[in-house]
């Protein structure tokens, strides 16, 4: 029997939706946006605590985001995380962002989107668990980042938000780990060579669905409706302190690089000193380190081309 092994990383918004409290005033959409999240976490926990062979784990820079601002909710949202190990953000992850930038693959603002998605990369994971469809989970974005990556020998982890993994894939792969009772704590699975998700439930009673705004799953949306739903996550409390934050912290990386990674350091020790586990960091293989030098490089060259252009 093959052993397997499923690793799954969680954006910061996901945590913050799921330890915001509802209120009264919510809509029915904050509301399924709020709920979701934390059913995700909880499904999750009772997993990793039921099986073997599931990896929960969030970036260096998304625990940062969660244990920022208010003491009492930054614990709370670090509680959240206790079945997760950290991803260290290493030097080539930060490299890898800066590809996804100069590429124009990410906002100007949304630098720290590009690291977060980086660091999935660059550890392998299987998904990318994120409210973000702006930046992270989109269709245009996944194309453009296959690009880059696939020349680099990376795969793309599937980006999905919260409704997307509860209604397709987490049934399926609680099924796929009891089946597997996975003891191999180093091997990845692909897991889109599993079977039909549909064809799996098509033979037992689903877990009701989460389906947010009109009920239509996300690929069947047209162009409008999916605008309205972007919409509506954007709006919320969370999200907008979140691109406050991101906005801040790409500020500071951009004007004092070593001190914004100075800071980080110091941070990862503060969290180390208080428990919080760290993933072993995957050695980078020389000639990634040469493709990564030559593609910056390359753009590089580019822009100067382009700014020589535009003097003449």
């Amino acid at each position: 029997m093959n052993k397997i092994k499923i690793s799954i990383a969680f954006d910061a918004n996901i945590i913050s939706h799921a330890e915001s409290t509802p209120r009264e005033s919510d809509t029915d959409d904050m509301e399924m946006l709020k709920s979701t999240s934390t059913e995700l976490l909880k499904d999750l926990r009772e997993l990793v605590q039921s099986t073997q062979g599931l990896r929960l784990v969030i970036s260096d820079t998304a625990f940062d985001e969660i244990s920022d601002g208010n003491a009492e909710k930054a614990k709370n949202r670090i509680k959240l995380t206790q079945d997760m190990e950290i991803l260290k953000d290493v030097p080539e992850i930060e490299k890898l962002a800066g590809l996804f930038m100069d590429e124009g693959v990410f906002r100007p603002k949304a630098g720290n989107d590009a690291m977060i998605l980086a660091n999935a990369v660059f550890y392998g994971m299987d998904y990318l668990v994120t409210w973000n469809m702006k930046d992270l989970a989109n269709e245009r974005n996944k194309r453009d980042i296959k690009r880059i990556i696939q020349p680099l020998s990376y795969d793309l982890p599937r980006l999905c938000t919260g409704d997307d993994f509860l209604d397709d894939y987490i049934e399926l792969i609680g099924r796929r780990l009891n089946e597997h009772q996975v003891g191999d704590k180093g091997m990845l699975y692909n897991i889109d060579t599993m079977t039909s998700t549909k064809a799996m439930k098509s033979t037992e009673t689903a877990k009701p669905k989460y389906r947010l705004l009109d009920g239509k799953p996300w690929d069947k949306k047209s162009k409008k409706e999916k605008r309205e739903w972007i919409e509506v996550v954007e709006s919320s409390e969370v999200m907008i302190e979140s691109r406050r934050w991101r906005a801040k912290k790409d500020e500071e990386r951009r004007k004092d690089p070593k001190k914004y990674w100075e800071d980080r350091e110091a941070l990862r020790k503060k969290w180390k000193a208080q428990g919080v586990k760290f993933a072993p960091v995957p050695p980078t293989p020389p000639w990634i380190k040469k493709l990564l030098k030559a593609h910056r490089e390359k753009l590089a060259a580019r822009e100067a081309a382009k700014k020589k252009t535009q003097e003449k």
